[in-house]
């Protein structure tokens, strides 16, 4: 079972804003979430194959030249372009 305050920390490190009434009612659900997710560590694998390498074939491709698009061009279709480049909000304060 997951404490309220176990779920207070995570929220604090997800910078989640929670109340106490909302941290009371996820204790239920993330201790369901935690085991489900530890009855995943019981189901026999063993006779199956991995499908996760990139070595797999067909994942990769080889690194070639493709189309260049001059700097105009690339910058014709932006909502905002300042001196040659991309120009966006700032996003960190």
């Amino acid at each position: 079972m997951v404490s309220v305050e176990e779920i207070e920390k995570i929220a604090g490190v997800a910078r989640i804003a929670v109340d106490r009434q909302e941290l009371e009612k996820t204790v239920g659900s993330f201790s369901q979430i935690l085991e489900f997710v530890g009855g995943l560590s019981e189901v026999d694998t063993s006779g199956v194959e991995a499908t996760t390498c990139l070595t797999a074939g067909g994942v990769l491709r080889e690194d070639v030249a493709g189309v260049e698009f001059s700097q105009e061009e690339a910058l014709s279709n932006a909502p905002c372009a300042k001196k040659g480049h991309f120009a966006i909000p700032k996003v960190i304060g």
